[in-house]
């Protein structure tokens, strides 16, 4: 290694170069040694010319000249006064002796001395927590390589920060050109991927775009996660010669529908072609009447049908899920089933979501799922026995019960809570106005007094919409039996708040008549949650905020339904 100074051009290549060798890290430093005594040896010469001192030249050059601020002071006045005084030369050196040091001064910063393969660890860092990743100059990996050439070349050279792609319309004018700057960014991007599994997500008109079409034909067999959204009636070409072999979710948007020839192309050239698919969700706004879907159904964990699917569909696909554990049929039409004495039996479901407007009797009739945690049935027609027969025979640690819309009786609904009692944690009623399911009857057997068997005993989350005909003070007067339990003798303060888990959160309309005794429990601990009859979060209090933040840290979760999709999960 030359001990020579690094000259300017040595060091503008080395800022190029990410991670330094002690060796070259040792000629840096020497090198910034070296500049400074040269700055300094400068800043003297200039010194000594704006303010020689009388008799300096008995002096020699070691003279220390003046303090920074009076040589500013007197550099101003003799560039005012004498303009020719200071020599160019010096000037010149001086600014380029300073621009070295700073130079040098980033080839020691931290982040420079970290080895690539560090370097490009933290870069995927960066990346946005989605699944699918927008090209956007203002979020990693496009905003990495703007910052300076070493570290483009470093995230050009890491295949995994390219591994994901979303196309929006936001991103383009979808003209002619466009539709090439959205194909050119798709190869681009992936091409940088390596070998790689690939994620595309192309929302909107872009799919119409036949070069990108052709893009995710020939990417076909490296996609693990694609998502489509085709907003108009399109021919769908996903046709591949290796198949779709690495795909594990895959989720298709269809705000107009598919017909039977786009189904059974999309089953022939992907979902038949998919055998490692875990994942799949159908969107179709526009229910157009059932058409037969085929893919290999025993490998799906996750599936959710928010289309058009008829009872014996809906068996004969529950029939072949061996290993599902979330299930979602979001629109189940009127039908006469035809088969029977199917014993469908599920052992991982965890999660069940069922909508329909019609008779579906015969899915709880031929289901058992011994693991199911959450249920939500969002019906207009209510198959009370099946639904008891369901829950009996599949002995359950259900969790969560969510009844949306079920022309139910109290006694209906109470037997249901019987059956669930003893892992239940939160339930969900809403009712058309008028049809009213919670009582003086239910809810007394809500209430903790002390003495007897509490419906329930795990509750920590109730909401309760349109469904709520009470004697004034009733329900307030369950809730508060449940933030301060009753003990069963004077001095059993401890047993008691073993009867009963401290409810943390209601739930109802903003309008709901026992609304306004519940607000004075909040200083017992109590988050009301409030929404509007559009179904809109009314903003909380800083307080109950602070409050369910502490609730989430300790392990409570808040569900959402969203009706129009059937999704349910945990609210952010």
């Amino acid at each position: 290694m030359s001990t020579l100074p690094l000259s300017d051009q040595e060091a503008r290549i080395w800022l190029r170069i990410i991670g330094l060798s002690e060796d070259e890290l040792s000629r840096v430093n020497s090198s910034l040694e070296y500049h400074k005594e040269r700055l300094q040896s400068i800043t003297i010469q200039i010194d000594s010319v704006l303010d020689p001192v009388p008799g300096s030249e008995q002096f020699t050059t070691a003279f220390c000249g003046l303090p920074l601020r009076r040589r500013k002071r007197i550099g101003s006045k003799a560039k005012d006064d004498k303009p020719g005084r200071l020599p160019g030369a010096l000037v010149k050196s001086e600014e380029a002796t300073t621009k070295s040091i700073a130079n040098l001064r980033s080839l020691l910063s931290p982040i420079r001395r970290l080895p690539p393969e560090i370097l490009t660890e933290i870069f995927e860092y960066c990346l946005p927590s989605d699944k699918f990743i927008r090209a956007s100059p203002y979020e990693a990996p496009l905003l990495l390589t703007h910052v300076c050439s070493a570290w483009r070349n470093a995230c050009i050279a890491n295949p995994l920060l390219w591994r994901s792609l979303e196309i929006a319309n936001d991103c383009f004018v979808l003209d002619n050109v466009h539709c090439r700057n959205a194909s050119s960014l798709t190869h681009m991007w992936f091409s940088r991927a390596g070998a790689c599994p690939l994620s595309l997500s192309v929302e909107d008109d872009n799919i119409c775009s036949e070069r990108v079409m052709w893009i995710i034909s020939s990417y076909g067999h490296r996609f693990q996660h694609l998502r489509i959204n085709i907003p108009q009636p399109v021919t769908l070409q996903f046709g591949n010669a290796n198949g779709y072999t690495s795909l594990e979710t895959f989720e298709i948007i269809t705000p107009y529908g598919l017909e039977d020839f786009q189904i059974a192309a999309l089953c022939n050239s992907v979902l038949m072609t998919a055998p490692r698919l875990r994942e799949f969700s159908w969107n179709n706004s526009a229910h157009f009447p059932p058409s037969p879907l085929r893919m290999h159904w025993g490998n799906l964990t996750r599936l959710s049908l928010n289309t058009s699917v008829h009872v014996d569909q809906c068996l004969m696909i529950m029939s072949k899920l061996e290993r599902i554990t979330h299930l979602t049929f979001h629109n189940i039409c009127l039908s006469n089933p035809t088969l029977s004495n199917l014993k469908i039996h599920l052992p991982e479901l965890t999660s069940f979501i069922i909508c329909g407007d019609y008779n579906i009797s015969r899915i709880f009739e031929e289901a058992t799922t011994p693991k199911l945690n959450e249920l939500i049935l969002n019906l207009r027609y209510w198959p009370g026995r099946a639904v008891t027969d369901f829950l009996r025979r599949s002995r359950c640690p259900l969790q969560s019960l969510n009844l949306y819309f079920p022309p139910l009786t109290e006694s209906d609904l109470l037997e249901c809570l019987q059956i669930v009692q003893g892992t239940l944690k939160e339930f969900t009623v809403q009712s058309n106005p008028g049809m009213y399911s919670v009582t003086d009857d239910i809810l007394d057997r809500l209430t903790d007094t002390g003495v007897g068997q509490v419906l329930c005993p795990h509750l920590s989350v109730i909401a309760l919409y349109d469904c709520i005909s009470c004697s004034p003070g009733r329900f307030a007067k369950m809730v508060r039996s449940r933030l301060q339990p009753f003990p069963t003798s004077p001095n059993s303060v401890i047993c008691a708040q073993k009867r009963v888990v401290p409810l943390r959160v209601i739930e109802m309309y903003d309008g709901e008549a026992e609304l306004h005794q519940l607000k004075d429990l909040r200083p017992l601990g109590l988050v009301l949650k409030m929404y509007t009859l559009d179904g809109f979060a009314l903003e909380m209090a800083p307080e109950d905020i602070e409050r369910l933040r502490i609730f989430k840290e300790e392990g409570l979760v808040l569900r959402v339904y969203e009706p129009s999709t059937g999704h349910f999960g945990p609210v952010e």
